[in-house]
This record gives C-alpha cells, structure tokens and sequence, in this order.
C-alpha cells in the first residue's frame, strides 16, 4: 500500500519587520537508511515582473527535515517561502507567504 510523505510545516504565519525567524519542514515518518535531499529559498516578487535568480542550494541529509532562519524585511510585505524536498518516496515542493507587520 503506498503512503505519501507526511510533511509538517512549522513557522509563523506574521513577524514583526526586521524580525528573525525560523521555518522548519519536518518529515513525520523516519526515515531510517534513506536520504533526502532538499532546499530552501526566499522567494522575491516586484510587482510579479520576476520571481527569483536564486537556487535552492539541494543538499543531501539524513536529518528528518530542513530548518532555517530568514531575516524578515524592514518594511511591511509579504514573504513567500519555497522548498523542495526529494525522498525514495517522491518529490515535495512546498510554498508558504508569511505576513511581515509592524
């Protein structure tokens, strides 16, 4: 029987401007003898004429997820996260936008 690859996303939902913060994507299940490979980056938006330059670093790991700190912008915006993760179960691209307030 096949069973996806349970993904938890743990992060805010707001931040403060200029507030550092975590985003964790932790895999539910162990993952015992198999690796994963997996990135993350910050997307950017100006006015939706580009997305981004940036790659997602894809590094190999036997840890359970992918953690990191991002620096949340001066001013008050939207913050749109992505990440990939590759495992023998298949590929998870996952998308979250944190609101950064004052």
């Amino acid at each position: 029987m096949y069973s996806p690859l349970v993904v938890k996303i743990i992060s805010p939902d707001k931040v403060s401007t200029g507030e550092r913060y975590e985003m964790n994507l932790i895999i539910d299940e162990p993952l015992d003898n198999s690796l994963v490979a997996s990135g993350m980056i910050v997307l950017k938006n100006n006015e939706n004429i580009h997305i981004s330059n940036n790659q997602f670093g894809i590094k190999l790991n036997q840890s359970g997820g992918l953690f990191k700190y991002i620096q949340a912008p001066s001013e008050p915006v939207s913050q749109t996260i992505s990440a990939i993760i590759t495992h023998p179960e298949g590929i998870y691209s996952i998308t979250k936008k944190i609101k950064v307030g004052l």
